[in-house]
């Protein structure tokens, strides 16, 4: 990642067929398929409950996204620990080799 500062560009996302206004550092394709993702969050919690109102929606979307990314970083927690204790493994087998 670069230390020099991009300027913010200005988008428009649309989510539930409303407009807005974003300014964002991200290129424009990332920052599409973030709201389209996000978009696809607000349908599914939709279809399950079409009487929610929109604030609310985007409380669950948050909670629901905060909990994937949750189970990510979990995942690859363990993933670099389990990595980890194989390299200092293989580190002790070298060191007694030699």
């Amino acid at each position: 990642m670069d230390n020099i500062e991009k300027k913010a560009k200005k988008f428009q996302i649309q989510i539930l067929d409303k407009e807005y206004p974003i300014e964002s550092n991200l290129s424009e394709e990332r920052l599409k398929n973030i709201s389209v993702y996000l978009e696809s969050k607000f349908k599914e919690l939709q279809k399950s409950a079409p009487m929610v109102p929109i604030g609310r929606l985007a409380i669950l979307a948050s909670l629901n996204i905060a909990n994937e990314l949750y189970d990510v970083k979990q995942k690859y927690k363990s993933k670099c620990e389990h990595y980890e204790s194989q390299l200092d493994r293989i580190i002790a087998a070298l060191q007694n080799v030699l």
